[in-house]
């Protein structure tokens, strides 16, 4: 039951970020790369900071503990492309996960470098949460750069399922 629901959540983490890349589709050059004082200063670094992290925290799903720090990505389109991609990794990741196997514990790094003792719905539900407040983040943001906000809420994504 919990695996069925953490499923539906990482549904919704990935139709929540493509509908952040499709908004981003709308915003110019200088906006997009203009400092507003987000994690990453600004949406480019906003979406790199949050790809990297999930980067991370699929890693130490996979039992690879060990931190690893990549060099940002520069282009749009690749940073768009590389999002989509590890959306669709941890919706693999998920797909066959049990309500057992969401009570191994795993060693995970956290944003902070220290490492933590989770088990694997904890990781799936901060991988979740971190995504929620950073879409919000940036969504306040392309609303504030007078670009329609893009839906992001639960609610309007279980009016899309």
């Amino acid at each position: 039951m919990l695996a069925d629901y953490l499923r539906t959540l990482m549904d919704y983490h990935d139709w929540a970020t493509q509908s952040v890349l499709g908004a981003c589709i709308d915003i110019n050059e200088n906006d997009y790369h203009r400092d507003l004082g987000l994690t990453g200063g600004t949406l480019h670094g906003a979406l790199n900071a949050g790809l990297q992290r999930e980067r991370q925290w699929r890693l130490n799903f996979l039992g690879d503990n060990s931190f690893h720090e990549e060099a940002p990505i520069k282009g749009r389109d690749q940073l768009a492309r590389a999002l989509r991609e590890e959306s669709r990794q941890w919706q693999a990741l998920v797909a066959d996960i049990t309500d057992d196997s969401l009570k191994e514990t795993i060693t995970v790094v956290g944003c902070d470098r220290l490492r933590y003792t989770l088990t694997k719905s904890d990781l799936i539900t901060q991988v979740i949460n971190y995504g929620i407040q950073e879409r919000a983040t940036i969504a306040h943001s392309i609303d504030w750069l007078g670009q329609p906000r893009p839906a992001i809420d639960f609610i309007a994504y279980q009016q899309t399922a």
